[in-house]
């Protein structure tokens, strides 16, 4: 949770018909932009404003014109893991372009939460680009679901307007990224959401307020991207999802999924997480060894004497 960087973006952001490229930083070291030139290299433009909040730690970034003056300006959420819940270095940034590729920085309603992803969305349909922010994760406490954001855009002001118009997005998941487009050829364009242990979510805006359409079937996963495309050329965008993959030791099927659990198992006052595989039985099995697991959880070298006891010991046996 402390290594998703770096975020990247490009734009053509000094309008010379190139695309450019926005780097984020690690907390302790300034984000790039970098110019592209006419023969492919690039140029690093030395922003001050980048320099001066390089102690947040860039885990998203997206370029739009949040001000509608014609230009691209540029998003950048700020996550990790470093820090305590709420703390200020979770506050996201609005940098404004000045037509050139010149930054500054804009105000923004207080973020307090450790983020995943940013996208550009018009959900109310006055011409201007809103923002939904994902929440990644809880610092501290993986597993627990984070809330994301409803940011409305009102003459290049936004404000969190998540209680009012967004209620779904709170405490919606581990979110790392999102897509926004007409997905069923209807007049309205939905929000596609994806995150880890999350299904796939689709959203609808109706009568002043984000509602979930439905969740795809079968979809719980460790996402890590999205994007559309019409690929099938009958007109809508489909989607293409980005997941953790197979080439890893865990497995998982409909049939046999992998699970995670979290809680205070031991009732120290520290977040536990235990992960959990079906074996061939059906019979659910932790992943990690006796030795491991009573590091983390000693009650479990109390209840369980030998090896040969915890090896035989379901899920249900060991957390009850």
């Amino acid at each position: 949770m402390s290594t998703l960087g770096l975020a990247a973006a490009t734009s053509d952001v000094n309008k010379d018909g190139l695309g450019d490229l926005y780097i984020g930083g690690s907390s302790g070291f300034p984000a790039k932009l970098m110019y592209q030139q006419t023969d492919g290299s690039f140029t690093t433009s030395s922003q001050r404003v980048f320099i001066q909040d390089q102690q947040y730690e860039d885990v998203g970034a997206t370029f739009f014109d949040a001000d509608g003056d014609g230009d691209n300006d540029l998003y950048v959420v700020s996550g990790g893991n470093e820090h305590e819940r709420g703390s200020s270095l979770y506050q996201d940034r609005l940098y404004l372009n000045d037509g050139n590729g010149n930054f500054q920085k804009s105000s923004l309603p207080p973020i307090r939460i450790s983020g995943g992803a940013a996208t550009p969305l018009d959900f109310d349909q006055d011409g201007d680009l809103d923002l939904f922010v994902g929440g990644r994760q809880v610092p501290g406490f993986y597993g627990i679901p984070e809330s994301s954001l409803l940011l409305e855009n009102t003459n290049g002001k936004f404000k969190d307007v998540t209680s009012d118009e967004g209620t779904p997005f709170q405490n919606m998941g581990m979110v790392t990224d999102a897509i926004w487009g007409n997905f069923d050829a209807d007049e309205q364009n939905e929000l596609v959401v994806a995150g880890e242990w999350m299904p796939i979510q689709v959203y609808q805006y109706i009568s002043g307020a984000f509602t979930l359409e439905k969740e795809v079937e079968h979809s719980s996963g460790w996402w890590n991207c999205l994007t559309a495309e019409d690929l099938d050329g009958d007109g809508d965008l489909d989607i293409v999802a980005g997941n953790l993959g197979l080439n890893i030791k865990f497995k998982a099927s409909q049939e046999k999924p992998f699970k995670v659990y979290v809680n205070d198992f031991d009732e120290n006052g520290t977040h536990d997480v235990y992960l959990a595989f079906y074996d061939v039985d059906g019979s659910q099995f932790p992943i990690r060894g006796r030795q491991c697991s009573s590091e983390q959880m000693p009650f479990i070298s109390e209840k369980f004497g030998s090896y040969d006891e915890f090896g035989k010991a379901t899920i249900e046996d060991i957390l009850e």
